[in-house]
């Protein structure tokens, strides 16, 4: 419960309330939410960037990929220094154009008794090296295409991937999505 209330009560910080100032945002206008989601069980976590704006590049779909759970790929936690598994895909070819493999040492997994723990990622289960990368990039991509046309701009969308055994049937899970700024100050 501490963790909830300090989320909470985050937004009335010191420097919270200075850069709303700063903004000219309204404090009485400010809503905090706190958003509970159960964790999955995942073998890899990604962000889809549905269009490349940093390059300005919009025909690119970039996939970022690490193994484990999203904290080592979106957090800021030097214990996952290094760089994800990442995926360029050219929409106008339909064709993955890069593929270059995950530079991190560490993951972070779901542990057993509840919370996470961080583990050694393991070198043969590499995103880029798996039997089933262009399947999975493929449907990676065509849920970028149909989410950037339906909220008609570039998105950026988090999720992450569950296998079977086998390795044979994969499951997607969608987190969150939201739209990416073609400019820093773009919403």
């Amino acid at each position: 419960w501490r963790a909830l209330w300090e989320a909470y009560a985050s937004v009335w910080t010191p420097e919270a309330f200075y850069e709303r100032q700063r903004f000219n945002i309204d404090q009485a206008a400010v809503y905090p939410a706190i958003w509970l989601v159960p964790s999955r069980l995942a073998n890899y976590a990604f962000v889809i960037h549905t269009s490349n704006v940093s390059l300005q590049k919009m025909e690119q779909v970039v996939i970022e990929v690490v193994q484990g759970l999203g904290e080592a790929l979106v957090g800021n936690n030097p214990m996952f220094a290094g760089f994800p598994s990442r995926l360029v895909w050219n929409k106008i070819q339909e064709a993955l154009v890069s593929a270059s493999p995950s530079t991190k040492q560490r993951r972070s997994v779901l542990a057993e008794t509840g919370g996470t723990v961080v583990e050694p990622t393991e070198p043969d289960k590499e995103f880029v090296g798996l039997p089933a990368l262009l399947r999975i990039t493929k449907a990676l991509v065509e849920i970028a295409m149909q989410t950037e046309e339906f909220f008609g701009k570039p998105q950026e969308i988090e999720g992450v991937l569950s296998h079977s055994e086998d390795g044979e049937k994969w499951k997607i899970t969608l987190l969150q999505t939201r739209a990416i700024g073609s400019k820093m100050t773009d919403p």
